[in-house]
């Protein structure tokens, strides 16, 4: 433009009416061209450099702004893995604590179940003990009062054949001494009447009946032991009675003892068979309280053993999970790690890369100010020296 302003669309320098107009002219013309090309040089430096700058300014607020995109980037994905490394973090810690709070629950669920079994079964036999003592506390007093019962009855029993014997012998005593009453008072009036009679018949007979006297003397004696052999006779037999009631007696007395001997025995032997009884009874209980005891303690020992495999699962599955977390927030660690690494080192790239553009933008720019510098100062060098050949040519 500047060129066509000054030499005209065909280049030429226009006519001018003399020379020396026409020399101060070009010399106005020169200096003009001399600050108007210095200026325009000047003001394209000018504005090359703040191109420059503003080039280089805004690739540097490109890069930053890239660096702080890519590290805001790199922070909340930092953040959400860690984000979701400590919600997985928190939910396996939640479902192992509600894995051995489940676990304790039900240890201690059996554990009191067991107890409670422990205290039913135990109540159960105490019950039953109790009882057993109560049936055997009130057999044995029935069997006592039994025993006193028939010891009172044998004893009232005996009491009264003995008061009955001794009412038959003081009976028996009775009758024998009146018999003997009897006797000897019909003795005596026998022998009262006889002498009577035999007085008179002696004192009426005296002198006639001697003979008589003699037979009648006879006959009173043969009387007196026919008498005495009745009066033997009685007593004899009395006697007799009397020993075999006597041996009766004794024979019942020895019957009633053998009795009560034998229902003591009996007793004896039924109370006997009783503590036996409660003896196997109580051994038995016994043997089925330490069965049962014993049962117990296996079931126990069972659920112990059963709890601590349970817990030992718990506890080895919390070491293997706890593991597995382990390594994997190591390998979540190890991909942070690399990822930041990768991260840093894309960014590293990035902005060496960002540098290396910037840098080539800016020396492809300021070669192409230079050369455009170049170039207008060679065309306007030209023109001057094209102005000064024509000048000097004109």
């Amino acid at each position: 433009m500047i060129h066509i302003e000054l030499f005209g669309r065909e280049g030429r320098i226009p006519s001018l009416p003399d020379a020396e107009g026409y020399g101060r002219q070009t010399c106005n013309f020169l200096f003009v061209f001399n600050k108007v090309y210095s200026t325009l040089l000047y003001s394209t430096q000018l504005y090359s450099t703040q191109l420059y700058s503003t080039l280089l300014y805004s690739t540097l607020l490109n890069s930053t702004l890239l660096n702080s995109t890519l590290l805001k980037s790199t922070l909340l994905n930092s953040t959400l893995l860690n984000s979701t490394l400590l919600n997985s973090t928190l939910l396996n810690s939640t479902l192992l604590n509600s894995t051995l709070l489940n676990s304790a629950q039900l240890y201690s669920t059996q554990l009191y179940s067991a107890h409670l079994y422990s205290a039913h079964l135990y109540s159960a036999h105490l019950y039953s003990a109790q009882l057993y003592s109560a049936q055997l506390y009130s057999a044995q007093l029935y069997s006592a009062q039994l025993y006193s019962a028939q010891l009172y009855s044998a004893q009232l029993y005996s009491a009264q054949l003995y008061s009955a014997l001794l009412n038959s012998a003081q009976l028996n005593s009775a009758l024998l001494n009146s018999a003997l009453l009897n006797s000897a008072l019909l003795n005596s009036a026998l022998l009262n009447s006889a002498l009577l009679n035999s007085a008179l018949l002696n004192s009426a007979l005296l002198n006639s009946a001697l003979l008589n006297s003699a037979l009648l003397n006879s006959a009173l004696l043969n009387s007196a032991l026919l008498n005495s052999a009745l009066l033997n006779s009685a007593l004899l037999n009395s006697a007799l009675l009397n020993s075999a009631l006597l041996n009766s007696a004794l024979l019942n007395s020895a019957l009633l003892n053998s009795a009560l001997l034998n229902s003591a025995l009996l007793n004896s032997a039924l109370l006997n068979s009783a503590l036996l009884n409660s003896a196997l009874l109580n051994s038995a209980l016994l043997n089925s309280a330490l069965l049962n005891s014993a049962l117990l303690n296996s079931a126990l020992l069972n659920s112990a053993l059963l709890n601590s495999a349970l817990l030992n699962s718990a506890l080895l599955n919390s070491a293997l999970l706890n593991s597995a977390l382990l390594n994997s927030a190591q390998l979540n660690s190890a991909l942070l790690n690399s990822a930041l690494l990768n991260s840093a080192l894309l960014n590293s790239a990035l902005l060496n890369s960002a540098q290396l553009c910037s840098a080539q933008l800016c020396s492809t720019l300021l070669n192409s100010t230079q050369l455009y510098s170049t170039q207008l100062y060679s065309n306007l060098l030209y023109s001057k020296q094209s102005m000064t050949y024509s000048t000097q040519k004109y």
